[in-house]
């Protein structure tokens, strides 16, 4: 489970990031294609990376209350 109150700076994989966000890492790809920054992300090719920071970050933004 991820602590929303600890400061992390570790670097996620695609993979990770669509387990975590529930969709298919081809959501991801599509998403970094079309230019949708809510979640930045570094890298080129196969090795694209997410800050765990941000993934909360984006999951909070898109909580329904």
């Amino acid at each position: 489970m991820i602590k929303t109150n600890e400061k992390i700076s570790k670097s996620l994989t695609s993979k990770e990031v669509a387990y975590i966000l529930n969709i298919k890492p081809r959501v991801l790809m599509k998403m970094r294609k079309l230019g949708d920054k809510r979640i930045p992300w570094k890298g080129e090719g196969k090795s694209i990376m997410y800050k765990l920071e941000d993934v909360k970050k984006f999951i909070e933004i898109c909580k329904i209350t």
